[in-house]
């Protein structure tokens, strides 16, 4: 089966991760609710992201309970050389 729709979900969760930790670094206030409200739905850069990841959401769990072990590790590699470096990133304090 793959797991071509269970990377774009990985995906768009990865951004939304990123841009909440990015948010958040200096606590979290009202702004904040509204900044991933209009991330969430009009950022034109997440929304064909997000449209793939919801697009293929119904094929998931297939996609997981057929999941290999070199499909788990290829995801795995994919998090760690992609989106950790972004999420510490935005986990860094500006002091």
């Amino acid at each position: 089966k793959g797991i071509k729709e269970l990377k774009e979900a990985i995906e768009a969760l990865m951004d939304i991760s990123i841009f909440i930790a990015g948010r958040l670094k200096d606590g979290a206030d009202i702004g904040d609710g509204f900044a991933l409200a209009k991330f969430l739905l009009a950022d034109e850069e997440f929304k064909p992201v997000l449209d793939k990841a919801i697009d293929g959401i119904g094929k998931i769990p297939g996609e997981i309970t057929d999941l290999s072990a070199e499909e788990g590790l290829q995801l795995g590699g994919e998090f760690i050389v992609k989106h950790l470096p972004e999420l510490l990133r935005a986990l860094k304090s500006n002091a």
